[in-house]
């Protein structure tokens, strides 16, 4: 450029490995020996984020990207309460407690990076403040999202170990799922979530139809819950839920008409409120479900149900449109330590019919889990193992009938050569696939011939 020129110098950008200084923080609290066994492990570098870092990590935005990239690879110390552990091993330093019994939370982003695959750590000290740590995980999670904005290849699954509030704000979440529009999946885990979160997730941008959003073990407050199950009601927010500690009534009004959840597991074991007494809601619950449209996998293992709600479950089912997984693990009505010991042969007998019936009806349901304690084996074995088998056939014909193009008829002719001793699967394979059978009676398609050992 000439001399005199009035056009300015671009700004000097300095480099990532500007924001980092080294650090023998870890070193000091493990001690050399240790630290040399932690770097055999995984060879990792140990530094410390500058001022410079942490405001590129606020407001850096394609910067950040870079900065969060840097984390993958190494500890970095986040301020005196928070270490992020980058080395892909998720427990390296938990393994030695480098906070001693100091560690009150741990936070768990696995991303998979240009082959980097593991969990990015996060541990927090007990001194550290909810502002603080929001300050420091809403910017993480802003990060992660443009990482992946990049085209960069990434899938981000979001989970908490051993915490109760929520790391990030709600803006800071809402942000993180507007950012995400390509990623597959999130998955969220013990996390206490308020009003905001659940605005969040319950949001029309953040609602894509493939985008898997699973909640467990996640306790909500009422009026977040309120939020969320309107969110439901709009087909919007979760894919799944799981093991969560719902307003059981609330929870069957709000899945009446939903398609958009897939797995509901309600069962009292495993979650933070196992001693709740869901009583009448129970029925009400199962009654709802036959006017639920999507759930595909309903869990309720040691769920108390009576055996009136029992036959009102099975009445719901029997005309569900997508039902295939049904897991009544030790669900007779029991006190908690029988775990259903006490149910009478004629329950059992009760029961298991009651099940067979609903088989008549019901096409789609392929897998039943019921403990062998309340289960009639005679009943099992005749009639609910034998229509679980042709409702799993049901989707192989179904699977021939969506395959497209020149692979169906080969397709076709492998699924009747496999059940050739079966009339009723063949009648079944035709009967679902009749245009296509007329095409090969008629001598317009060739289905698959089985060869012989010799090719011919």
């Amino acid at each position: 450029m000439a001399e005199g020129s009035s056009a300015s110098t671009p700004a000097v950008v300095p480099a990532i490995e500007d924001h980092f200084v080294p650090s023998t923080r870890l070193q000091r609290i493990v001690g050399d020996e240790l630290y040399e066994v932690l770097q055999s492990w995984c060879t990792f570098e140990e530094v410390e984020l500058t001022e410079r870092g942490q405001e590129m990590l606020r407001n850096g935005e394609g910067q950040r990207t870079n900065l969060c990239l840097s984390l993958l690879n190494m500890i970095t110390w986040l301020g005196e309460g928070i270490v992020v552990d980058g080395t892909g091993r998720g427990d390296l330093i938990e393994e030695f407690k480098c906070y001693g019994s100091n560690i009150v939370a741990k936070l768990e982003i696995t991303t998979v990076v240009d082959g980097l695959n593991g969990p990015l750590t996060i541990l927090v000290s007990p001194e550290t403040t909810q502002a603080t740590l929001t300050a420091v995980c809403d910017p993480l999670l802003l990060g992660l999202a443009e990482i992946k904005s990049v085209a960069m290849e990434a899938d981000n699954f979001v989970h908490t170990l051993d915490y109760s509030a929520c790391p990030f704000s709600g803006p800071g979440f809402s942000r993180f799922l507007t950012q995400s529009s390509d990623i597959p999946g999130l998955e969220i885990m013990s996390f206490d979530l308020d009003v905001e979160h659940c605005r969040a997730l319950g949001d029309t941008e953040n609602s894509r139809e493939d985008f898997e959003i699973k909640l467990i073990d996640c306790r909500l407050t009422e009026a977040g819950e309120r939020v969320l199950f309107d969110g439901i009601r709009r087909n919007r927010g979760p894919t799944s839920l799981i093991m969560c500690p719902f307003n059981t009534r609330s929870l069957a009004e709000a899945l009446n008409g939903n398609s958009r959840i897939k797995v509901c597991c309600i069962g009292s074991f495993g979650n933070r409120n196992t001693k709740r007494k869901i009583g009448e809601d129970v029925l009400f619950l199962l009654g709802a479900l036959s006017k639920n449209l999507g759930i595909k996998e309903l869990n309720l293992s040691t769920l108390s149900i009576t055996d009136e709600s029992w036959g009102v479950m099975c009445q719901s089912l029997a005309n569900h449109p997508a039902i295939e997984q049904l897991n009544l693990w030790h669900t007779a009505s029991h006190d908690e330590s029988s775990l259903g010991r006490n149910l009478s042969e004629a329950r059992k007998t009760h029961r298991t019919q009651s099940l067979a019936e609903m088989l008549k009806v019901n096409t789609t349901i392929i897998k039943i889990h019921l403990g062998s304690n309340e289960c009639d084996d005679i009943i099992w074995q005749n009639e609910i193992k034998p229509q679980l088998e042709i409702n799993k056939f049901r989707l192989r014909v179904a699977a021939v009938k969506k395959t497209q193009g020149t692979l169906r008829a080969p397709l076709f002719g492998r699924a009747v050569h496999a059940v050739n001793d079966n009339d009723s699967y063949i009648f079944m394979m035709v009967k679902g696939n009749v245009d296509l059978f007329a095409e090969i009676f008629h001598g317009r398609t060739r289905p698959a011939r089985k060869r012989t050992r010799y090719g011919k």
